[in-house]
C-alpha cells in the first residue's frame, strides 16, 4: 500500500541535509515549505508536479485556500466538459444527445469535489480499508475496500441541487468526476514515491 500523501510532505518538510527526503520540496523558490508551530504548511512543496495534483494535496492533507479550490474545480469542471463532448462524439448523429448546462456541469464538480475533500471513514474497518474474519485479513465488503463511505444518491442529488431522478441521470458524469479527482491524487502520491527513492 502506497504511504499516506501528509507522512510524505511531512517527512519532506522536516528532512535534514543529505536525507533522501531532503529534494522533494527542491524547485522555484516561491515553491517552499515551511514549519510554523506544530501545523505544517506546505507552500507547492512539489515543484513541477501538474498544479491541480499539488493543488488537490494542499486541499486534502495541507493549508489550501480559495486559490487551490479554484484550480480543482476548474480541472473537473475541464475533465466534465471533456467527458461530455467525447460523448458527443460517439453516439449517432441522428439521435439527440441532451447537452448539459455550465451551471449543471459547476455543480456536480463542486458536489464531488466536496465529497471527495470531506470523506467520512468506513465504521467496520475504520479506515484501513481491511477487516479481520477467521484469523484472515480481507478487504472491507462495507466500504468495497476503499477506507471511506461515499456520499447517497439523495445527498449527492441535495448537493448539486435536482431531483433523486435527475441525479441518476446525470451519474454518466458524476462518476468521471469523482474518478478525476481519485486519479489527481494517486498520481501525486505516486509523484511524491518516485521522488523519494
Amino acid at each position: 500500500m502506497r504511504p499516506h500523501p501528509l507522512e510524505l510532505l511531512t517527512k519532506a518538510v522536516t528532512a535534514e541535509p543529505g536525507s533522501v527526503y531532503e529534494n522533494i520540496g527542491a524547485g522555484r523558490q516561491k515553491h517552499r515549505t515551511t514549519k510554523q508551530g506544530s501545523a505544517i504548511y506546505i507552500w507547492y512543496a512539489l515543484a513541477g508536479m501538474e498544479e491541480d495534483q499539488v493543488s488537490m494535496l494542499l486541499l486534502k492533507y495541507g493549508d489550501g485556500g480559495n486559490r487551490e479550490w479554484l484550480r480543482v474545480l476548474q480541472s473537473v469542471c475541464w475533465e466534465l466538459q471533456r467527458v461530455q463532448n467525447e460523448r458527443r462524439l460517439r453516439n449517432n448523429p441522428k439521435q439527440k444527445i441532451e447537452v448539459i448546462s455550465g451551471a449543471t456541469l459547476h455543480a456536480i464538480a463542486v458536489s464531488a469535489t466536496e465529497e471527495y475533500m470531506q470523506t467520512r471513514s468506513c465504521k467496520r474497518c475504520h479506515g484501513t480499508r481491511e477487516t479481520v474474519v477467521a484469523d484472515k485479513k480481507i478487504l472491507c465488503e462495507n466500504c468495497a475496500g476503499n477506507g471511506v463511505l461515499d456520499w447517497t444518491a439523495e445527498e449527492r442529488a441535495r448537493a448539486i441541487g435536482v431531483s433523486r431522478s435527475t441525479y441518476y441521470r446525470l451519474l454518466w458524469l458524476y462518476m468521471p468526476a469523482l474518478q478525476h479527482l481519485r486519479r489527481c491524487e494517486s498520481e501525486a502520491t505516486a509523484e511524491l514515491c518516485r521522488r523519494m527513492k
